[in-house]
């Protein structure tokens, strides 16, 4: 399941386009906040937030972000709570790689390239393809949608569902990732690229 983190209260959806996606991350998962109906999603309450974010997860992934995005705050968090932090490069010249550099060349993310890395680096067990093959389909066409429900929440934090390994699920949430940025990125100008960042949690 995806839990969603919100900077507002629950009773409401920003953006409201994105209300579908959220019932959907409600029937499979959760939406969670710390500020009570009739909040506002105000700007300083996505950064206050990310506090959340971070300690729902085992490990917080950056896949893009600006020298100073959102995502570089739940990084912080994540590391002052003992956490794995991993980004991913991209080209020196991209501004929504900048970010990702930064942390990698101060010593504050692990650099990866692939799930493989991810899993190896955080000691799970890589999945075997052949029995994720039939879930793969499924779960990687609605994980698809999943990084635009962060627009509310800018990064997700995903729990270990029973029937995968948690090395399976860190697999299909990077396809997923990959497919969502290549649809935004051939989406119309101006459309919201795909967000930043993932954590991985094992059950509690």
């Amino acid at each position: 399941p995806t839990i969603g983190v919100l900077a507002h209260g629950l009773d409401k959806i920003y953006p409201a386009a994105h209300r579908q996606i959220a019932a959907d991350m409600l029937a499979r998962g959760g939406l969670l906040t710390d500020y009570p109906s009739g909040t506002n999603p105000a700007r300083e309450n996505f950064l206050l937030r990310n506090r959340l974010i971070a300690a729902l997860a085992d490990a917080t992934v950056v896949v893009e972000s600006a020298e100073r995005g959102g995502a570089l705050s739940t990084a912080a968090h994540a590391r002052s709570y003992g956490r794995s932090v991993f980004a991913v490069p991209g080209r020196a010249t991209d501004e929504h790689s900048a970010g990702c550099l930064h942390l990698i060349a101060r010593g504050r993310a692990e650099l990866i390239r692939s799930a493989a890395d991810l899993c190896q680096l955080m000691g799970w067990t890589l999945p075997l393809i052949s029995e994720t093959e039939l879930l793969r389909t499924e779960m990687v066409s609605k994980r698809s949608r999943w990084p635009q429900a962060c627009a509310a929440s800018e990064v997700c934090a995903v729990k270990m569902p029973t029937l995968l390994s948690l090395a399976e699920l860190t697999w299909l949430e990077w396809e997923g990732s990959r497919q969502g940025m290549k649809e935004e990125k051939s989406g119309k100008e101006g459309q919201k690229r795909a967000k930043t960042c993932f954590c991985i949690s094992r059950l509690l």
